[in-house]
């Protein structure tokens, strides 16, 4: 099963994006805060780090570099079209909110180098 760490200080969309990737069948860790993901990243078991730009204590571009640095892929999740063009011009993979369910998992599953069919090798992603 890949894992995935989902960073968004909003708890109403962390709880909704969280129960998103479970019903796909990811295994998901959901923090609010930058400094929360950044010693969950210096930790193992990780495959992908989805975040949202802004968080309460630091930017979500700054941890996404700090995950590729370690070898973890990305997903920034966005509102902001500036935004999403600076990271376009750095090839970093994004996702313009707002999203339908089966957008975030065509992009988690691209992230991670899969074609969509499955989280775990078996269990089918059923997007909402």
């Amino acid at each position: 099963m890949k894992h995935v760490l989902l960073v968004e200080d909003d708890p109403d969309v962390r709880a909704l994006l969280t129960e998103i990737l479970d019903e796909a069948g990811f295994g998901v860790t959901d923090v609010r805060t930058f400094a929360d993901a950044r010693h969950l990243v210096d930790g193992e078991g990780i495959d992908l780090v989805v975040t949202d730009v802004v968080l309460p204590d630091g930017r979500g571009t700054e941890l996404a570099r700090y995950a590729e640095r370690r070898g973890l892929r990305t997903l920034v999740l966005t509102g902001n079209v500036d935004r999403m063009q600076e990271m376009a011009l750095r090839d970093r993979e994004y996702l313009a909110k707002p999203f339908r369910s089966r957008d975030l998992l065509e992009r988690v599953h691209a992230c991670l180098g899969g074609s969509g069919d499955d989280a775990d090798g078996g269990r089918a992603a059923t997007p909402r």
